[in-house]
C-alpha cells in the first residue's frame, strides 16, 4: 500500500514504521496495526480499500 500511495500521490512523503524495530515510534497515536496517520492524526486503523485510500488522497490539498 505504501508503494501504491507513492505512485498515486508522489508529493506525499510516505513512511513505513516497523514497531518491532522502533517500538516507541508510534507514540500514543498507534494502538493498532496497521495505522495510517497524517499530520499527527490517525486516518485509518487497519488497511483501507484502495478506493477508500484514493478518495482520501484526492481530498488532500498538497502544494506543488
Amino acid at each position: 500500500m505504501a508503494e501504491w500511495c507513492r505512485e498515486v500521490e508522489p508529493r506525499l512523503d510516505v513512511q513505513v514504521v516497523d514497531l518491532s524495530v522502533e517500538p516507541d515510534a508510534g507514540g500514543n497515536l498507534v494502538f493498532a496495526v496497521p495505522t495510517y496517520a497524517y499530520s499527527g492524526q490517525a486516518i485509518f486503523l487497519g488497511n483501507p480499500s484502495p478506493q477508500e485510500l484514493k478518495t482520501w488522497l484526492d481530498s488532500l490539498e498538497l502544494e506543488g
